[in-house]
């Protein structure tokens, strides 16, 4: 018994016409008599009678109106409330994201919380996540979306770290440079020019901490701030190992391609706030659609990794 059946049958039983209650409802009339006839045999029994000017309620929709006028009043109700609650929370949050991630993910959580909480005022911050770290241990931020915050060394002890997704980093080439069947192990890396995003970069340090366990050297040309530029290296033949999300728009297009490895690196997502906010109720409002707007991507295939 879905709710739009119910609105229906009230509107017809309010106006006495199946005529007049399509033209309230904006709906064609043999989709009002649809969605009777599904209503009615749900129910088992006719709602209504005809007769020559209209539609009156059988006993059976007598007993139903009142029960569904009641359900729709509660929903009312209902409604009106979670629009108050969700008005009395307001204020500015300033959220640190990661270059990697800010364009799968920044676009999303603004609409959404915006349509959630309008009181919010959102502002992001986009930056290397060495700087995100820093800021947020100032209070420049109020939350940020950190990757393995365990390389951060100036990490303040108050702060509350909630993992929500593990992602493994792959091989990105550009479609001319042929490698190996599948596979790849990090012995066939051995002769390709890599460029990667310099030390300051939690990639980076992940990247290193890896190879550095794997006792493997490997031929970087290049250290670089910008993702466009490592991009742009990279489609000039160059080779370098990111997690897919960082170039997920490049991948799309078929501007360049990615191979998995094995192993791989892999790093894991938090969502990091101080437990010392000056509005803890919309920063933890922006927390829980930050979170759904993370688990949405990965359950539609968009980001390549694994919630938490």
């Amino acid at each position: 018994m879905e709710i739009r059946h119910l609105r229906t049958f009230v509107c017809i039983a309010r106006n006495g016409s199946f005529s007049r209650a399509a033209e309230v409802l904006h709906v064609a009339q043999p989709a009002l008599s649809q969605q009777i006839r599904q209503l009615e045999e749900e129910v088992g029994a006719p709602l209504f009678l005809r007769h020559a000017r209209g539609v009156r309620l059988s006993r059976v929709g007598a007993h139903m109106l009142v029960g569904a006028e009641d359900i729709l009043a509660r929903l009312t109700v209902l409604k009106q409330s979670m629009q108050a609650e969700t008005a009395i929370i307001s204020g500015e949050v300033r959220l640190g994201l990661p270059t990697t991630v800010v364009k799968l993910l920044g676009r999303s959580i603004k609409t959404r919380t915006e349509a959630a909480y309008p009181g919010i005022k959102l502002q992001l911050i986009e930056a290397m996540s060495g700087y995100l770290c820093d800021w947020l241990g100032k209070g420049e931020l109020d939350l940020a979306m950190l990757y393995d915050a365990s390389f951060y060394s100036a990490f303040p002890s108050s702060m509350v770290v909630r993992p929500i997704l593990q992602e493994t980093f792959r091989l990105i080439l550009p479609p001319a440079l042929s490698v190996g069947p599948p596979p790849l192990t990090l012995s066939d890396l051995r002769d390709m020019h890599f460029v990667f995003p310099r030390r300051l970069h939690a990639i980076r340090a992940l990247i290193d901490e890896f190879l550095a366990a794997a006792d493997v050297d490997l031929k970087v040309t290049a250290d670089v701030d910008s993702l466009a530029t490592l991009v742009e290296m990279v489609r000039e033949g160059h080779a370098t190992i990111l997690p897919g999300v960082a170039i997920a728009a490049e991948l799309e297009s078929g501007v360049l391609h990615a191979r998995d490895l094995e192993p791989a690196p892999s790093r894991q997502l938090n969502l990091v706030w101080t437990e010392q906010q000056s509005n803890p109720n919309a920063t933890a409002a922006v927390v829980e659609v930050v979170i759904d707007t993370v688990r949405d991507m990965v359950a539609s295939g968009r980001w390549a990794a694994t919630a938490l």
